[in-house]
């Protein structure tokens, strides 16, 4: 356990996850009450930073934008609220214990966001920006209430990436992205624009870029000079591939295909008299209508025989004729008095066979297989036998296949199926609407 844990109040305690690694599919944990103030911080930012990474690995843009404000809250508690790390968390009053327990509730809100309604993340967001703007500091300390996107897509057009809050334009503010700095394009009292540096680096699925923003505070010494402090927002930045995923279009086609099941006629039996005679029964079968017997099944399958035979006469789809034969043998005379009978002829049995029939169906026919980037469009034409197409979608991170058949909607793409034409147009859609579905 870590050494500033030193009383816990409530619940679990949560296991540390490095914020700077790049880490996917995990379960944020649970929050434990810690004393004092900064024990607590601590574990929440660890847990905010694992949710993020979380949410950037299923493309979730609403919980990473609320994660990101509330590490702003984190890191402004500290800045602003230093006397109070060192104490109890039942000492806090005023503005500090609300500021906490907005945090506190956002925490709680980003752990296990996955199963969690859109709505109700982002009015954690909304509660906590509205805490943070209404703080009972001076118009000189800066306070990030939103920061938005903060996500950007691989050799894509540079991403204007805004900071909403107070006090923005003291100085000069920087923003630190994968070693390269930038200057605000525009820059208020409440809003900062910043474009943000193309990530070149070849990539195959979302990464965590480490990005700083470093914002001041005004500090007045005398009549018109004025003193900064540099006063540092980590960022969890994310970077998309380009490419998204592997793209797989399949008509669907209309075919005929071969429906079997297998036939017998009844129990068949022959038996001649004892000793002499011949004897025969015929055997046959027909065709059950919309079906034909394969002829190249027909068996017959003897139960018992005692000199006796089996003859297939005639044999058709339609259907086959047979003739069972049996004939008695070893009678003995001796002047003209029979001392052995002899045996009978006996054979006993049946046919089996196989009935097919042509079923019309549909089978999956030739497939598309296609890298698939974000805002791409493609129009293709099927054959005429094609009854409607399945487009699916397998991301490069952790979300399960999108599928769309026929004409519809899913997470990352539109698809127009014209039955006439038999043609589909796929349209992807792009980064900003994907990371901000509901």
């Amino acid at each position: 356990m870590d050494h500033w844990i030193t009383r816990v109040i409530v619940g679990p305690t949560l296991s540390a996850a490095g914020s700077a690694a790049i880490v996917f599919g995990f379960a944020a944990p649970a929050y434990a009450i810690i004393d004092p103030v900064s024990g607590y911080l601590d574990q929440a930012e660890r847990g905010v930073r694992a949710s993020i990474q979380e949410a950037g690995s299923q493309g979730k843009g609403v919980v990473m934008e609320t994660g990101q404000a509330t590490l702003a809250a984190i890191a402004l508690f500290r800045q602003q609220y230093s006397a109070a790390l060192d104490e109890s968390v039942t000492q806090l009053s005023g503005a500090r214990h609300q500021l906490f327990q907005d945090i506190q509730a956002s925490a709680s809100t980003l752990s296990g966001a996955a199963n969690k309604a859109t709505g109700d993340i982002q009015r954690s967001a909304d509660t906590l920006a509205a805490t943070v703007q209404s703080l009972p500091l001076t118009k000189d300390i800066p306070r990030i209430t939103k920061i938005s996107p903060i996500y950007s897509v691989q050799s894509g057009a540079p991403t204007e990436f805004s900071i909403q809050g107070l006090a923005l334009d003291n100085h000069q503010p920087i923003l630190t992205f994968a070693e390269k700095q930038a200057r605000p394009s525009t820059q208020s009292f409440n809003e900062l624009r910043f474009m943000v540096p193309e990530h070149a680096a070849a990539i195959t699925a979302p990464v965590f870029v480490q990005t700083n923003l470093q914002l001041y505070e005004r500090k007045t010494k005398w009549l018109f000079f004025d003193d900064f402090i540099a006063r540092d927002f980590p960022i969890q930045l994310i970077v998309y591939p380009e490419t998204i995923g592997v793209g797989r279009i399949t008509p669907i086609v209309q075919a005929m295909t071969v429906e079997k099941t297998p036939r017998r006629t009844p129990d068949k039996r022959c038996e001649s008299q004892h000793g002499e005679g011949t004897r025969t029964e015929p055997l046959s079968a027909t065709a059950t209508p919309g079906w034909e017997i394969d002829v190249n099944t027909i068996s017959f399958n003897t139960a018992y025989s005692n000199n006796g035979s089996i003859t297939t006469n005639s044999s058709a789809t339609t259907g086959f004729t047979g003739v069972l034969t049996c004939t008695g043998f070893g009678r003995i005379e001796k002047w003209g008095v029979v001392v052995d009978r002899g045996q009978q002829g006996v054979i006993s049995g049946y046919y089996s066979y196989t009935e097919t029939r042509q079923v019309a169906s549909t089978v999956r026919g030739t497939s598309v297989e296609l890298p698939v980037k974000w805002g791409a469009s493609r129009i293709d034409n099927w054959p005429a036998d094609t009854v409607t197409v399945i487009f699916e979608l397998t991301p490069t991170f952790a979300v399960p296949l999108d599928s769309i058949e026929g004409s519809g909607e899913s997470l990352f793409a539109v698809m127009a199926y014209n039955p006439q034409a038999k043609t589909t147009r796929i349209t992807i859609k792009n980064a900003e609407q994907v990371l901000r579905a509901p």
